[in-house]
């Protein structure tokens, strides 16, 4: 069986190996790649369960709502939270 190290990419930041943006970004793809079956099964009991899932559209990428966008959609996943 070969085996195999992982290394740790804040070792490789201290040591000035790599800038930190690298650091956290192979950080972030280690996480996920051992994380990754837990993240599935966990969102596959979220779907199957009573737990609401949608999407919250704030408008914050169209010009001139990037105020109004967010607070309409607040209060509008404010009303759907009132009828729980």
């Amino acid at each position: 069986i070969l085996g195999f190290k992982v290394i740790n990419p804040v070792i490789l930041y201290l040591v000035n190996l790599i800038p930190l943006h690298t650091c956290m970004l192979l950080t972030i793809l280690i996480l996920l790649y051992f994380t990754a079956d837990s993240i599935f099964t966990l969102t596959k009991l979220i779907f199957k369960g009573n737990t609401k899932v949608g999407q919250l559209k704030t408008c914050l990428g169209i010009k001139g709502q990037e105020k109004k966008g967010p607070r309409e959609a607040a209060l509008e996943l404010f009303e759907e939270i009132k009828k729980l």
